[in-house]
Parts: C-alpha cells; sequence; structure tokens
C-alpha cells in the first residue's frame, strides 16, 4: 500500500520525502555533506583545498553510508 502511495506521488512530493529522510538521518547527513565536499573540491579546482575537500567528503561519505547501511542491516 506504502509503496503504491509512494509510485503515484507527485515528483515534489517524492523529492520533499527524500529530503526529510535524509535530514532525519545523521547517518545519511554526513554522507550528504561528504557529496557537498567533494563537489566544492571539485568547483575549487586548484589549490591545497581542492585537493582536501574531496578527500575530507569521501571520508564523510564512507563513514555516512557505512554506518547506515550498518543500522539498516542491524534492524532487518
Amino acid at each position: 500500500m506504502a509503496i503504491e502511495t509512494f509510485r503515484n506521488a507527485p515528483p515534489v512530493e517524492k523529492l520533499s520525502r527524500a529530503v526529510r529522510t535524509v535530514l532525519s538521518s545523521v547517518t545519511l547527513t554526513t554522507a550528504s555533506a561528504g557529496a557537498i565536499l567533494i563537489f566544492v573540491g571539485f568547483l575549487l579546482q586548484e589549490g591545497v583545498l581542492a585537493a582536501l575537500l574531496p578527500i575530507w567528503g569521501a571520508g564523510l561519505m564512507i563513514v555516512g553510508l557505512s554506518a547506515y547501511l550498518l543500522i539498516w542491516w542491524s534492524r532487518q
């Protein structure tokens, strides 16, 4: 029932539901912060921060997604 409701929902509602899910989870927020750091690092293109931000972002993504998957797996 919930899957059918989600499939029939308008795109704006699907996006807002996904954003609420990310913002309500510390681990997914950490992973998305890592994605933002990677993106900013690639935008900078030169300098020390351009090298460090993607590394920090990758670390945050690994930690956030690993923690999320471990929690999800333990609840199954």
